[in-house]
Protein backbone atom coordinates (compact mmCIF):
# COMPACT_ATOMS: atom_id res chain seq x y z
CA UNK A 1 0.00 0.00 0.00
CA UNK A 2 1.11 3.55 -0.76
CA UNK A 3 0.27 6.73 1.16
CA UNK A 4 0.35 9.79 -1.12
CA UNK A 5 0.06 13.40 0.07
CA UNK A 6 -0.61 16.14 -2.52
CA UNK A 7 -0.06 19.85 -1.86
CA UNK A 8 -1.45 22.32 -4.43
CA UNK A 9 -0.10 25.77 -5.30
CA UNK A 10 -2.26 27.36 -2.57
CA UNK A 11 -0.96 25.05 0.16
CA UNK A 12 -4.08 22.86 0.44
CA UNK A 13 -3.26 19.22 1.18
CA UNK A 14 -5.08 16.03 0.25
CA UNK A 15 -4.23 12.43 1.10
CA UNK A 16 -4.71 9.34 -1.07
CA UNK A 17 -4.15 5.64 -0.42
CA UNK A 18 -3.27 3.11 -3.13
CA UNK A 19 -4.11 -0.40 -1.94
CA UNK A 20 -2.08 -2.14 -4.65
CA UNK A 21 1.60 -1.93 -5.49
CA UNK A 22 1.24 1.01 -7.92
CA UNK A 23 -0.56 4.34 -8.21
CA UNK A 24 -1.05 6.45 -11.35
CA UNK A 25 -0.94 10.27 -11.44
CA UNK A 26 -2.53 12.44 -14.16
CA UNK A 27 -5.55 14.45 -15.21
CA UNK A 28 -7.67 11.50 -16.40
CA UNK A 29 -10.42 10.58 -13.93
CA UNK A 30 -9.32 6.92 -13.70
CA UNK A 31 -5.99 7.82 -12.06
CA UNK A 32 -5.31 7.10 -8.39
CA UNK A 33 -4.34 10.77 -7.97
CA UNK A 34 -6.13 13.21 -10.29
CA UNK A 35 -4.40 16.55 -10.89
CA UNK A 36 -6.30 19.37 -12.57
CA UNK A 37 -4.63 21.45 -15.27
CA UNK A 38 -4.28 21.29 -19.04
CA UNK A 39 -0.47 21.03 -18.81
CA UNK A 40 -0.82 17.78 -16.83
CA UNK A 41 -0.65 14.61 -18.91
CA UNK A 42 -3.54 12.14 -18.97
CA UNK A 43 -1.22 9.70 -17.21
CA UNK A 44 1.76 11.82 -16.22
CA UNK A 45 3.55 9.35 -13.94
CA UNK A 46 3.25 6.09 -12.00
CA UNK A 47 4.40 5.31 -8.47
CA UNK A 48 5.54 1.70 -8.03
CA UNK A 49 6.19 -0.26 -4.83
CA UNK A 50 8.95 -2.78 -5.52
CA UNK A 51 9.55 -4.82 -2.40
CA UNK A 52 10.20 -2.24 0.31
CA UNK A 53 11.28 0.51 -2.14
CA UNK A 54 9.19 3.09 -4.01
CA UNK A 55 10.01 4.30 -7.53
CA UNK A 56 8.44 6.91 -9.82
CA UNK A 57 8.15 6.39 -13.61
CA UNK A 58 7.58 9.47 -15.80
CA UNK A 59 5.29 9.09 -18.85
CA UNK A 60 5.49 12.72 -20.02
CA UNK A 61 3.17 15.71 -20.35
CA UNK A 62 3.25 19.39 -21.25
CA UNK A 63 4.49 19.99 -17.72
CA UNK A 64 7.76 18.32 -16.71
CA UNK A 65 7.90 15.81 -13.87
CA UNK A 66 10.39 16.92 -11.20
CA UNK A 67 12.06 15.30 -8.21
CA UNK A 68 13.19 17.75 -5.54
CA UNK A 69 13.05 20.63 -8.06
CA UNK A 70 14.93 18.88 -10.91
CA UNK A 71 13.12 17.71 -14.06
CA UNK A 72 13.78 14.13 -15.17
CA UNK A 73 12.68 11.53 -17.69
CA UNK A 74 12.40 7.78 -17.26
CA UNK A 75 12.34 6.61 -13.63
CA UNK A 76 13.84 7.60 -10.29
CA UNK A 77 14.13 5.76 -6.98
CA UNK A 78 14.20 4.47 -4.37
CA UNK A 79 12.24 7.45 -3.02
CA UNK A 80 12.59 8.70 0.53
CA UNK A 81 9.61 10.08 2.51
CA UNK A 82 11.29 13.50 2.36
CA UNK A 83 11.49 13.51 -1.46
CA UNK A 84 9.04 15.85 -3.22
CA UNK A 85 7.69 15.12 -6.70
CA UNK A 86 6.68 18.26 -8.65
CA UNK A 87 4.07 18.32 -11.44
CA UNK A 88 2.49 21.57 -12.74
CA UNK A 89 2.77 23.38 -9.42
CA UNK A 90 1.73 20.41 -7.26
CA UNK A 91 4.03 18.90 -4.61
CA UNK A 92 3.66 15.16 -4.02
CA UNK A 93 5.23 13.02 -1.29
CA UNK A 94 4.85 9.26 -0.99
CA UNK A 95 5.55 6.65 1.66
CA UNK A 96 4.68 3.03 2.36
CA UNK A 97 1.30 2.81 4.09
CA UNK A 98 0.65 0.48 7.02
CA UNK A 99 -2.16 -2.01 6.32
CA UNK A 100 -4.77 -2.99 8.89
CA UNK A 101 -3.06 -6.36 9.36
CA UNK A 102 0.27 -4.69 10.18
CA UNK A 103 -1.15 -2.03 12.50
CA UNK A 104 -1.32 -2.93 16.21
CA UNK A 105 -4.79 -3.56 17.59
CA UNK A 106 -6.04 -0.63 19.69
CA UNK A 107 -6.75 -1.25 23.36
CA UNK A 108 -10.40 -1.68 24.27
CA UNK A 109 -11.93 1.56 25.52
CA UNK A 110 -13.26 1.45 29.12
CA UNK A 111 -17.05 1.34 29.50
CA UNK A 112 -18.19 4.66 31.05
CA UNK A 113 -20.62 4.86 33.96
CA UNK A 114 -24.27 5.48 33.03
CA UNK A 115 -24.26 9.09 34.27
CA UNK A 116 -21.18 9.89 32.21
CA UNK A 117 -22.67 8.08 29.21
CA UNK A 118 -25.72 10.36 29.28
CA UNK A 119 -23.55 13.47 29.23
CA UNK A 120 -21.43 12.12 26.42
CA UNK A 121 -24.50 11.30 24.37
CA UNK A 122 -25.71 14.87 24.66
CA UNK A 123 -22.57 16.13 22.96
CA UNK A 124 -22.59 16.34 19.12
CA UNK A 125 -20.29 13.76 17.64
CA UNK A 126 -19.57 13.60 13.94
CA UNK A 127 -19.52 10.19 12.30
CA UNK A 128 -16.54 9.27 10.21
CA UNK A 129 -18.77 9.25 7.13
CA UNK A 130 -17.72 8.30 3.62
CA UNK A 131 -14.26 9.11 2.38
CA UNK A 132 -14.33 12.69 0.99
CA UNK A 133 -13.68 13.24 -2.72
CA UNK A 134 -10.70 15.54 -2.96
CA UNK A 135 -10.00 18.02 -5.73
CA UNK A 136 -6.21 18.55 -5.77
CA UNK A 137 -6.81 22.32 -5.78
CA UNK A 138 -9.10 22.47 -2.77
CA UNK A 139 -10.28 20.10 -0.02
CA UNK A 140 -13.57 20.49 1.83
CA UNK A 141 -14.99 17.98 4.29
CA UNK A 142 -18.52 18.47 5.64
CA UNK A 143 -19.76 16.91 8.89
CA UNK A 144 -23.46 16.95 9.69
CA UNK A 145 -23.65 17.52 13.44
CA UNK A 146 -27.46 17.59 13.47
CA UNK A 147 -27.58 13.86 12.71
CA UNK A 148 -25.43 13.15 15.76
CA UNK A 149 -27.83 14.76 18.21
CA UNK A 150 -31.17 13.95 16.57
CA UNK A 151 -33.49 11.83 18.69
CA UNK A 152 -31.58 12.13 21.99
CA UNK A 153 -33.90 12.15 25.05
CA UNK A 154 -34.13 15.38 27.01
CA UNK A 155 -33.06 15.24 30.68
CA UNK A 156 -35.33 18.11 31.77
CA UNK A 157 -39.11 18.36 31.91
CA UNK A 158 -40.53 20.71 29.28
CA UNK A 159 -41.63 24.14 30.61
CA UNK A 160 -45.38 24.80 30.95
CA UNK A 161 -46.93 26.26 27.82
CA UNK A 162 -47.27 30.02 27.75
CA UNK A 163 -50.52 31.63 26.60
CA UNK A 164 -50.32 32.67 22.99
CA UNK A 165 -50.06 36.45 22.62
CA UNK A 166 -52.84 38.21 20.79
CA UNK A 167 -51.41 39.37 17.50
CA UNK A 168 -52.02 42.98 16.55
CA UNK A 169 -53.71 43.52 13.21
CA UNK A 170 -51.17 43.82 10.44
CA UNK A 171 -50.89 47.28 8.90
CA UNK A 172 -52.00 47.67 5.35
CA UNK A 173 -49.12 47.28 2.92
CA UNK A 174 -49.16 48.93 -0.43
CA UNK A 175 -48.24 46.86 -3.45
CA UNK A 176 -44.54 47.19 -4.38
CA UNK A 177 -43.73 49.23 -7.39
CA UNK A 178 -43.00 47.24 -10.51
CA UNK A 179 -39.29 46.75 -11.16
CA UNK A 180 -38.02 48.68 -14.15
CA UNK A 181 -37.60 46.61 -17.28
CA UNK A 182 -33.96 46.30 -18.28
CA UNK A 183 -33.37 46.95 -21.95
CA UNK A 184 -32.09 44.01 -23.97
CA UNK A 185 -28.55 44.75 -25.17
CA UNK A 186 -28.30 45.33 -28.88
CA UNK A 187 -26.62 42.52 -30.81
CA UNK A 188 -23.06 43.07 -31.92
CA UNK A 189 -22.95 44.17 -35.55
CA UNK A 190 -21.29 41.91 -38.09
CA UNK A 191 -18.91 44.72 -39.05
CA UNK A 192 -17.70 45.17 -35.45
CA UNK A 193 -17.37 41.38 -35.01
CA UNK A 194 -15.27 41.14 -38.18
CA UNK A 195 -12.94 43.94 -37.03
CA UNK A 196 -12.65 42.38 -33.57
CA UNK A 197 -11.82 38.96 -35.05
CA UNK A 198 -9.19 40.51 -37.36
CA UNK A 199 -7.40 42.21 -34.46
CA UNK A 200 -7.76 39.18 -32.20
CA UNK A 201 -6.01 37.09 -34.86
CA UNK A 202 -3.27 39.71 -35.27
CA UNK A 203 -2.56 40.01 -31.55
CA UNK A 204 -2.69 36.22 -31.08
CA UNK A 205 -0.11 35.62 -33.83
CA UNK A 206 2.19 38.29 -32.38
CA UNK A 207 1.80 36.69 -28.94
CA UNK A 208 2.96 33.30 -30.22
CA UNK A 209 5.92 34.89 -32.03
CA UNK A 210 6.92 36.90 -28.95
CA UNK A 211 6.78 33.86 -26.65
CA UNK A 212 8.87 31.87 -29.14
CA UNK A 213 11.47 34.65 -29.42
CA UNK A 214 11.70 34.98 -25.64
CA UNK A 215 11.85 31.20 -25.28
CA UNK A 216 9.18 31.21 -22.60
CA UNK A 217 9.27 27.78 -20.88
CA UNK A 218 5.61 27.02 -20.16
CA UNK A 219 6.38 23.45 -19.05
CA UNK A 220 7.59 24.67 -15.64
CA UNK A 221 4.59 26.92 -14.96
CA UNK A 222 1.31 26.06 -13.30
CA UNK A 223 -1.90 27.47 -14.78
CA UNK A 224 -1.94 30.62 -12.63
CA UNK A 225 1.68 31.45 -13.50
CA UNK A 226 1.11 30.77 -17.20
CA UNK A 227 -2.00 32.95 -17.33
CA UNK A 228 -0.26 35.83 -15.49
CA UNK A 229 2.84 35.70 -17.71
CA UNK A 230 0.78 35.47 -20.92
CA UNK A 231 -1.53 38.33 -19.87
CA UNK A 232 1.48 40.59 -19.34
CA UNK A 233 2.77 39.89 -22.87
CA UNK A 234 -0.72 40.40 -24.40
CA UNK A 235 -1.12 43.79 -22.67
CA UNK A 236 2.35 44.79 -23.83
CA UNK A 237 1.54 43.95 -27.47
CA UNK A 238 -1.80 45.77 -27.41
CA UNK A 239 -0.22 48.88 -25.83
CA UNK A 240 2.36 48.98 -28.64
CA UNK A 241 -0.31 48.76 -31.38
CA UNK A 242 -1.26 52.28 -32.48
CA UNK A 243 -3.52 51.17 -35.35
CA UNK A 244 -6.23 49.51 -33.24
CA UNK A 245 -9.53 51.34 -34.00
CA UNK A 246 -10.99 53.40 -31.16
CA UNK A 247 -14.26 51.42 -31.35
CA UNK A 248 -12.40 48.29 -30.20
CA UNK A 249 -12.54 47.63 -26.46
CA UNK A 250 -8.88 46.87 -25.70
CA UNK A 251 -9.68 45.20 -22.38
CA UNK A 252 -12.10 42.80 -24.10
CA UNK A 253 -9.63 42.26 -26.94
CA UNK A 254 -6.93 41.30 -24.44
CA UNK A 255 -9.25 38.90 -22.58
CA UNK A 256 -10.31 37.13 -25.78
CA UNK A 257 -6.70 36.70 -26.92
CA UNK A 258 -5.72 35.40 -23.47
CA UNK A 259 -8.65 32.95 -23.41
CA UNK A 260 -7.62 31.51 -26.77
CA UNK A 261 -3.94 31.31 -25.79
CA UNK A 262 -4.29 29.55 -22.41
CA UNK A 263 -7.99 28.67 -22.15
CA UNK A 264 -10.83 27.49 -24.36
CA UNK A 265 -11.04 30.62 -26.51
CA UNK A 266 -14.53 31.88 -27.33
CA UNK A 267 -16.03 28.87 -25.55
CA UNK A 268 -15.04 30.46 -22.20
CA UNK A 269 -17.76 33.10 -22.56
CA UNK A 270 -20.37 30.53 -23.62
CA UNK A 271 -19.51 28.14 -20.78
CA UNK A 272 -19.92 31.00 -18.28
CA UNK A 273 -23.47 31.69 -19.52
CA UNK A 274 -25.90 29.57 -17.43
CA UNK A 275 -28.60 29.97 -20.08
CA UNK A 276 -26.51 28.07 -22.66
CA UNK A 277 -27.33 24.37 -22.34
CA UNK A 278 -25.34 22.98 -25.29
CA UNK A 279 -22.43 24.07 -27.48
CA UNK A 280 -21.65 22.56 -30.90
CA UNK A 281 -18.51 23.46 -32.86
CA UNK A 282 -18.72 22.57 -36.55
CA UNK A 283 -15.58 24.49 -37.49
CA UNK A 284 -13.56 27.44 -36.19
CA UNK A 285 -16.01 30.07 -37.50
CA UNK A 286 -19.24 28.10 -37.05
CA UNK A 287 -20.33 27.60 -33.43
CA UNK A 288 -23.94 26.75 -32.52
CA UNK A 289 -25.52 27.07 -29.08
CA UNK A 290 -28.77 25.92 -27.51
CA UNK A 291 -30.46 28.49 -25.27
CA UNK A 292 -34.00 27.95 -23.96
CA UNK A 293 -34.47 24.94 -26.23
CA UNK A 294 -33.69 27.00 -29.35
CA UNK A 295 -30.62 26.34 -31.51
CA UNK A 296 -28.88 29.43 -32.92
CA UNK A 297 -25.49 30.29 -34.40
CA UNK A 298 -23.26 32.16 -31.97
CA UNK A 299 -21.47 35.33 -33.12
CA UNK A 300 -18.25 34.25 -31.37
CA UNK A 301 -15.60 32.40 -33.41
CA UNK A 302 -12.08 31.03 -33.06
CA UNK A 303 -9.22 32.78 -34.86
CA UNK A 304 -8.54 29.62 -36.87
CA UNK A 305 -8.45 25.84 -36.94
CA UNK A 306 -5.38 25.83 -34.66
CA UNK A 307 -7.45 27.45 -31.92
CA UNK A 308 -10.06 24.69 -32.14
CA UNK A 309 -7.39 21.96 -31.94
CA UNK A 310 -5.79 23.65 -28.91
CA UNK A 311 -9.15 23.85 -27.12
CA UNK A 312 -9.84 20.16 -27.80
CA UNK A 313 -6.42 19.18 -26.44
CA UNK A 314 -7.06 21.15 -23.23
CA UNK A 315 -10.49 19.55 -22.75
CA UNK A 316 -9.34 15.96 -23.24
Amino acid sequence: MLRIVVTDSKGAKSEHTARGSSASIGKADDNTVVLRGWTVGKRQATLELRGESIYIVDHGGLSATELNGKAFEGERGPLAPSDVIGIAGYGISVSKAVSNEEAPSPAAAPVPAPAVAVKAAAMPVADAGPRPVVDAHSQTTTLDLRAAIAGLPSMEAPPPPKPAPIAAPAPAVSAPAAAPIKPVPAPVSNEYADVMTKWRTTIYEKLISTMDLRRVDVSRMNEDQLRTATAAIVNEIIAAESDIPTVIDKARLGKEVLDEAVGLGPLEELLADPAVTEIMVNRYDQIYIERGGKLTQSPVVFTGEKGVVSAIERIV
